[in-house]
């Protein structure tokens, strides 16, 4: 109350202008492990290749990356997470590596667009009749 009376204003420190150090990626990790569970199961001469190149590699870069939230048909993120399950990835690198191949890839950029097309307009024509259904219900029909 004094301080008030008096006018005196807090003691802040000043604001720090440097980044913080981001947190691990909890995803990543989590596929991370699961993938190199099953990689310590199976020793193939692939797994032996390939741990041999990145050892030749110059040191990984750090990669920056979005977190971002979709939403998929119920029946295909199963499949989608059974696929990725299987093959030890993460969906992410699943989802940008198909990205990079249709990207890549003209004629299956067309095959690809198109069904996304019709996809989109049916998801929203969704929309459109719940938005209307929403709209029937507060305001009654």
């Amino acid at each position: 109350m004094s301080r008030l009376k008096n006018r005196q204003r807090p003691k802040v420190n000043p604001r720090s202008n440097q980044v913080a150090q981001k947190s691990p990626d909890i995803q990543n990790q989590r596929h991370t492990e699961s993938g190199a569970e099953s990689l310590d199961n199976s020793t193939s001469s692939t797994d032996t290749l390939a741990s041999r190149h990145i050892e030749a590699e110059t040191p990984i870069k750090d990669l920056e990356v979005k977190r971002s939230t979709f939403r998929l048909e119920v029946g295909l993120i199963n499949r989608l997470h059974q696929h990725c399950k299987e093959n030890g990835i993460s969906r992410e690198v699943l989802i940008e590596s198909m990205f990079e191949y249709i990207e890549a890839n003209p004629g299956a950029m067309a095959q690809v667009m198109e069904k996304a097309e019709e996809k989109n307009d049916y998801r929203q024509q969704l929309a459109n009749r719940k938005r209307a259904q929403a709209m029937m219900d507060k305001f009654g029909q």
